[in-house]
């Protein structure tokens, strides 16, 4: 029933709508405020109702409490009054009024200029949810990967995608799945459940990071910056909801939230990503999701299989990685030839090709996919990235799988292998955080982090498909660099056209 919905527990939420002005402003507010001293992490609920029946009448709800929990609540009037008898303009007028007012009290803001809002200390923040369309809410088979829906004549739809590719993309566009990773990193995704959250918000909790200095406490500018950065994003306290939000006061805690807003992002990006909004009279769900993510997908058994084909080196890749590090036991399900509109023809080739992985959660494939492998933000802090801000891969699978997180409960995971053009590379045995403008300043094209462990050189072999680009397929061993903090290998580059995703593995780690 519009675009915001009614809060779950207000008393009339199956009665009434969220009012929305003739301008199309919608009265709903959610509001949130931390402050670690006090060990406050709260939230504010405030909305405008309107009756679905006729003649209308107004309530103004609000919802008060801990993040995570219940809370207080008031309807005004109360759903048993007597109706007033003066006209439902009137009604509404005092509701209108009761909610500015209290938004003002809240947050020292006017609801008029919230799109310029400007954080108070010691009130809470708005927090900006996209409301998007009017629309109803999408059937199952929209929000999960599976079911069919039926066409206009009511015939079951049946999918035109191969098996294997139209499992992936169930798996890559499972709602349930980006939800419960949202709660996995902390997120308190009943505040800002998936589809409602805004960029704008995201973008702005870099901002709040990057000033970050962390310092041993007490020190006030990093409790004010963490405070910020927990009223931007909702969290609910790991194992109880009174615990004390920690402060961003340490380099593994700040790279620890700098990882979180980029799995945000990537959450964010993805639920724009599976979003279909076109008829799904005449087209199964998994094939408008394919078609909303653009890339090309190809089960490695459609490919040709000539001796010494992609698919045979694929399989090679696995079982060599495979006797190597705690993913030691993985298995690859399905590989899949990728090929992304643009991609081929935006390829900067400066030389030194190899074949390299890529790892990263679940969440984030719809949007890598779809829009490629990107860098972080100019918001965002250096400090939380080892070699500057660029795209990471690695020449052992032990090393991706890594960032797939995977788990006993949610064991599958997903692996890219790029061709990646590293040209001249700035070599360097530990982090150093202006990596990318020092090799930019060096005249080098890409960082080299050298490791202590990588793949034998004597089982490099050439691309079967492109021999200009080389595998580095040998097992596991010890690297002759001396001097190194560094347990792999690590290959950054800075320029994104200097990738090209070639082959994606699905893997049951």
């Amino acid at each position: 029933k519009g675009r915001a919905a009614v809060d779950s527990y207000c008393d009339v939420a199956a009665t009434t709508h969220v009012y929305e002005g003739s301008g199309g402003e919608v009265f709903d507010a959610l509001l949130n405020q931390t402050d670690i001293v006090k060990n406050a992490n709260k939230f504010y609920v405030i909305q405008l109702l309107e009756t679905d029946a006729s003649p209308p009448k107004y309530y103004t709800w609000t919802r008060w409490g801990r993040v995570g929990e219940k809370g207080q609540s008031a309807l005004l009037p109360p759903s048993g009054a007597r109706p007033p008898l003066a006209p439902a303009r009137a009604s509404l007028d005092a509701c209108l009024d009761s909610f500015h007012k209290k938004f003002h009290d809240k947050t020292k803001n006017s609801w008029a200029q919230r799109d310029t809002f400007r954080a108070v200390p010691g009130k809470y923040t708005l927090l900006a949810v996209d409301y998007g369309a009017d629309e109803p809410d999408p059937a199952p088979s929209a929000r999960g990967g599976g079911g069919g829906g039926s066409s206009s004549g009511g015939e079951p739809l049946r999918s035109g995608l191969d098996e294997r590719v139209g499992s992936l993309v169930s798996l890559l566009c499972d709602v349930k799945m980006m939800e419960a990773q949202m709660r996995e990193i902390g997120f308190d995704a009943d505040k800002m459940p998936l589809g409602k959250l805004q960029r704008r918000t995201i973008l702005q909790a870099p901002a709040a990071l990057a000033r970050h200095r962390p310092r041993p406490p007490p020190s006030p500018p990093v409790v004010e910056l963490s405070n910020q950065f927990y009223s931007l994003i909702p969290h609910v306290g790991a194992a109880n909801r009174l615990q004390r939000l920690p402060l961003i006061d340490t380099p593994s805690r700040l790279k620890a939230k700098i990882e979180m807003v980029e799995a945000l992002g990537e959450i964010e990006l993805a639920s724009r990503v599976i979003d279909t909004k076109a008829p799904a009279f005449d087209k199964h769900p998994l094939d408008l999701k394919y078609d909303q993510i653009g890339a090309t997908l190809t089960a490695s058994h459609n490919l040709p299989q000539p001796p010494a084909t992609s698919r045979n080196l694929l399989q090679s890749r696995i079982a060599a990685a495979a006797v190597h590090g705690k993913h030691a036991r993985r298995h690859a399900r399905t590989a899949f030839e990728v090929e992304r509109p643009g991609e081929a023809e935006r390829f900067v080739d400066k030389g030194n090709r190899q074949l390299l992985w890529h790892g990263s959660r679940l969440t984030n494939w719809a949007g890598i996919l779809s829009q490629g492998l990107r860098i972080a933000p100019p918001e965002a802090p250096v400090t939380g990235y080892m070699f500057d801000k660029g795209v990471y891969f690695a020449d052992m699978v032990s090393k991706s799988a890594n960032y797939c997180f995977a788990s006993r409960q949610a064991p599958t995971g997903v692996l890219l292998l790029c061709d990646v053009s590293l040209g001249d590379q700035y070599e360097r045995l530990q982090a150093e955080y202006r990596a990318g403008a020092s090799a930019k300043k060096a005249g080098k094209d890409s960082t080299f982090g050298k490791g202590a462990t990588g793949p034998d050189p004597a089982g490099t072999v050439p691309l079967p498909s492109d021999p200009a680009v080389l595998v580095p397929k040998g097992k596991a061993k010890k690297t002759a660099v001396a001097g190194s903090s560094l347990l792999y290998n690590e290959f950054i580059v800075y320029d994104v056209a200097q990738v090209r995703q070639k082959y994606l593995l699905r893997v049951k780690f």
